[in-house]
């Protein structure tokens, strides 16, 4: 019985903790503000939002609503009149405001409270432009120098009533440009680029409108040149622009630089590879010759490099091939661009009224005289390129004193080649075979046989004894030895003949190979020597062998 009425008590006790924890806060509630920022401004004291609390207990809402109070006063949102505050302030009064509205109702969502988003209006920006126009700096235009030195092209005068920034818009030439200006109060000049292109063949008209803040200021007209000329102006040195018309990837360079390589006698146009002075000469030579294949000829048109406010129009290589003429500035551009794409490194050459090209003749090699292969295209319709060099160093020591030299490689830093409208591809003539012998100095092309033991022998002579570059391909249907002797060592031998192995058994000639079935390659002699060729087995061999013989500089 004792158990039972213990077990009652203990069940009543339970009944009445639930009952008071439900009943006690609807009967005496804890005072609060109901939360309600239709106006900030009530709530808000120092910067805080504040909450009336009416409760100074250690009970748990009291307790909760401190830490509301609390959580509020870290947002800390602005104190201000709105309506008192410049554009810029009261921007910034919207940004900050959106950050309390939503932090605050994170602090106000404890107790079950929001915020009544109140609707901040700023008003219209004011316009602190007071006055602006803008101008032509230059009326006419040069796409070329534009490509390569930015000039400004556009002058604007802003007058603003304090520190600011301006949204300048250019509309012209099927493009717009936007730029945001800064501002200071006051007078401000400012100048301004744009570019402007032309591809037509004759200089051009166009229009550049000229917008503030979207509010039109101006239209203003400028004259496009076409844009192969280029301009010289006070205090500059435009020389080094030139390298802008030389491009080793045109076409046309391309196509004219193929042809080259069949006056090569090797047919290969490798650069320095070779690591030969002579074949860079031989490889400056052959661009020069596949020029002369276009029958090219010379315009005595006087350039004018260097006089301040005067232009110069210069030929592409397409242009100057489609009109089969070229002055001396086309035809060296001309020529430096072939060899640039073969990995040669050219320079141009300027004095007086007249530029040339010339070819260094080892990778890196300095500006000196000597170290350079000159050439004078302006020859090119009617001389050899061994006349177009003495030529050119004749030009070069008769103006020592007044010669500018551009390194192509080292200004290619700063200047690429200009990118041109795709120019028509021009036809490149193919050389026929007569004039590729006369230009390689062909001078044996037989086909013959030799028995066992037996030999052949050809010699050739000169008035001079000039050095020579022999250059020989040959195929035979046995093992032969075939070698090189100057003439001076071997005077019994005529022209051509036979001749018995023992009498040049001893022979030491520039070159000297045994029992070869095929051979090409080239040998430095005389332009006083004999080619021998013995057939050492027992059998008879057919042999086919060309050789050219090419004149050293």
């Amino acid at each position: 019985m004792k158990r039972l009425k213990f077990g009652l008590i203990l069940i009543i006790i339970c009944v009445a903790v639930v009952l008071t924890a439900i009943l006690i806060p609807k009967i005496i509630p804890i005072k609060q503000s109901i939360v309600n920022l239709s106006a900030i401004t009530p709530l808000v004291e120092n910067g805080s939002i504040i909450l009336s609390l009416d409760c100074n207990d250690s009970s748990q809402d009291c307790t909760t609503l401190k830490n509301v109070q609390t959580c509020l006063k870290a947002v800390n949102p602005i104190n201000e009149n709105y309506s008192q505050l410049n554009y810029d302030q009261c921007l910034q009064a919207q940004t900050n405001y959106e950050y309390f509205y939503n932090e605050a109702n994170v602090c106000l969502s404890i107790i079950n409270q929001k915020i009544i988003k109140e609707k901040i209006e700023c008003n219209k920006k004011p316009d602190l432009i007071l006055k602006s126009s803008c101008e032509n700096i230059q009326t006419d235009i040069y796409p070329f120098n534009q490509y390569y030195e930015n000039l400004p092209i556009i002058r604007c005068t802003v007058n603003s009533s304090e520190d600011t920034y301006a949204i300048l818009s250019l509309n012209g030439d099927d493009k717009i440009v936007k730029i945001n200006e800064p501002l200071k109060q006051g007078i401000n000049s400012f100048e301004l680029q744009f570019p402007l292109g032309n591809d037509q063949n004759t200089e051009i008209k166009k229009h550049v409108q000229i917008s503030i803040n979207n509010n039109e200021i101006t239209t203003l007209e400028f004259t496009v040149k076409e844009s192969n000329i280029i301009k010289w102006f006070d205090n500059k040195d435009e020389k080094r622009l030139v390298v802008g018309f030389s491009n080793p990837d045109d076409p046309v360079v391309q196509a004219l630089t193929a042809q080259a390589k069949e006056f090569m006698p090797t047919r290969t146009l490798d650069g320095y590879l070779s690591g030969n002075i002579n074949s860079i000469k031989l490889q400056a030579k052959a661009l020069f010759n596949a020029i002369k294949l276009t029958q090219i000829s010379y315009v005595n048109d006087a350039i004018r490099f260097g006089n301040a406010d005067d232009s110069q129009k210069i030929n592409t290589p397409s242009q100057s091939l489609l009109k089969k003429s070229a002055n001396c500035i086309d035809g060296t551009l001309l020529l430096s661009a072939m060899a640039e794409s073969i990995g040669l490194e050219p320079v141009i050459v300027f004095m007086p009224g007249h530029a040339l090209v010339g070819i260094k003749l080892f990778p890196n090699a300095s500006l000196n005289f000597n170290e350079t292969y000159y050439l004078e295209t302006t020859v090119v319709s009617k001389d050899t390129p061994t006349d177009a060099n003495k030529i050119a160093q004749q030009n070069i020591l008769g103006n020592v004193n007044n010669t500018s030299i551009v390194d192509v490689k080292t200004t290619r830093n700063t200047v690429k080649p200009f990118p041109f409208k795709e120019q028509t591809l021009v036809t490149i003539p193919t050389p026929d075979q007569a004039t590729l012998d006369q230009i390689k100095g062909k001078n044996l092309d037989e086909e013959f046989y030799l028995g066992p033991k037996k030999g052949i022998y050809y010699c050739f002579q000169t008035q001079t004894n000039d050095r020579v570059l022999n250059t020989i391909d040959f195929t035979a249907t046995t093992p032969i030895t075939f070698l090189y002797i100057t003439k001076q060592g071997i005077n019994t031998f005529e022209t051509q003949g036979t001749f018995d192995y023992s009498q040049i058994e001893q022979s030491q000639g520039c070159l000297r190979n045994d029992a070869l079935t095929h051979y090409s390659g080239i040998c430095q002699t005389t332009s006083n020597y004999c080619l021998f060729f013995y057939s050492p087995g027992e059998d008879t061999a057919k042999v086919n062998v060309k050789h050219y013989t090419t004149f050293l500089d």
